[in-house]
């Protein structure tokens, strides 16, 4: 179809939306939304558009008269800089929020027990966080993501069955767990300046055929990121194509890339009943998954500085390891790495580190200490579970131990 003709429809259809939008919200057709809101739908610059671009539903916003103030309830956060709203007070569905209440910018919603099945809202670029009831979540069909969001937070936007497209600024650097779980999007594309993309993060979207992956994708792909995507035909990283089926191959090139271990010269072979001692090269930037799984007779590992990441289950099993030095380089270390590690006394994370994986120390039964610095600011669930004699977890100035290691999780996360 010609672009023009293309784009007049949708100027209709966004004439239409506005004046519906207006009905309901009980406010007059003429009404003309400010700039108010941040970059968003404008009358006068909705008509041009660059021919080679393809138009889409999702570049046109729809014409919602900003929501005034009495329509919420709200209030002032210090910590974020500003007004917070808490619940939303009318019965229209449509919703754009203003960008201040009281002079103060508006920073955060916080419908979580707002019950009102709100099926479109238009957010402003001051709005850094956000949470929405199981109602809204269900019933929403569209939602702009602001561009001062840095981070689509846990299960943001989990169980939107009526959510089919979304548009991701580019401000967004991670998109955490669960985020997009179970929501009906056909497809995604994610921009170049995300960097992380969390467990589960679009499991369950069935309906998704397509994904553009950015090359930026290389810190960390987490577990099931499109588990039971049945649909998903085409995953685009890196030039390469793939799909449903060969899903794993896809967090393989995320996370380890080419450049990781999995065997040395040989030394790995049987280890279980060779190796003792390993020095890894320096070569070597990422540890990859399983790369020393089982190697019940090593005793000592030497990581050089240029290793970032240490892989999933990378150490797993190794029932004789006693003590590592995990090197200043290393931010992630993945789920199930040093799992059963039974001999494994203490140890000691570098600032470097950001992420610790679920269940990274899981059953390691001697373990009686760890110091984990301010750097890390995200913990796997259960990544001390069945770590019986710990008593002693330092962690921001404060000692946890085994008995009440769920306050730590919920230090380390922010809950």
């Amino acid at each position: 179809m010609n672009i023009k003709k293309i784009t007049a429809a949708l100027i209709t259809a966004a004439m239409a939306l506005s004046m519906t939008a207006c009905a309901e919200n009980g406010e007059p057709s003429t009404t003309t939304p400010s700039n108010s809101g941040g970059d968003i739908f404008d009358n006068n610059e909705t008509s041009v558009s660059e021919p080679s671009k393809e138009v889409t539903m999702w570049d046109v916003i729809p014409e919602i008269p900003v929501t005034d103030a009495s329509a919420f309830e709200y209030k002032y956060d210090s910590e974020l800089g500003g007004m917070v709203i808490t619940n939303y007070l009318r019965e229209s569905p449509k919703v754009r929020i203003p960008d201040t209440i009281e002079g103060e910018p508006v920073v955060g919603l916080n419908l979580s027990n707002c019950e009102k099945e709100l099926t479109e809202i238009v957010m402003p670029d001051t709005v850094k966080e956000f949470d929405f009831s199981s109602a809204t979540k269900h019933a929403i069909t569209f939602i702009n993501i602001p561009k001062s969001v840095t981070e689509i937070g846990y299960g943001a936007f989990s169980d939107c069955t009526s959510l089919t497209s979304i548009t991701i600024p580019d401000s967004v650097t991670e998109i955490g767990e669960y985020a997009f779980a179970g929501c009906s999007l056909t497809s995604v594309t994610i921009p170049d300046s995300v960097t992380e993309i969390g467990e589960y993060a679009f499991s369950v979207c069935r309906s998704l055929t397509s994904v553009t992956i950015p090359d930026s994708v290389t810190s960390i792909i987490g577990d099931g990121a499109f588990w039971a995507c049945t649909s998903l035909t085409s995953a685009t990283y890196k030039g390469k194509t793939y799909s449903y089926n060969n899903i794993d191959e896809l967090y393989d090139a995320i996370n380890y890339g080419d450049d990781m271990v999995q065997v040395i010269d040989g030394v790995l072979t049987d280890c279980s009943e060779k190796a003792t001692e390993v020095v890894i090269p320096d070569s070597v930037t990422k540890i990859g998954a399983y790369a020393f799984q089982d190697c019940t007779s090593l005793t000592s590992v030497t990581i050089p500085d240029s290793v970032t990441l240490i892989g999933e289950s990378a150490f797993d099993g190794c029932t004789s390891l006693t003590s590592i030095t995990i090197p200043d380089s290393v931010t992630k270390i993945g789920s199930w790495a040093f799992w059963d590690c039974t001999s494994l006394t203490s140890i000691t994370i570098p600032d470097s580190v950001t992420l610790i994986g679920e269940s990274a120390f899981s059953g390691c039964t001697s373990l009686t200490s760890i110091t984990i610095p301010d750097s890390v600011t995200k913990i796997g669930e259960f990544a001390f579970d069945g770590c019986t004699s710990l008593t002693s977890v330092n962690y921001k100035g404060k000692t946890y131990s085994y008995d009440n290691i769920n306050d730590l999780y919920a230090a380390i996360n922010g809950n």
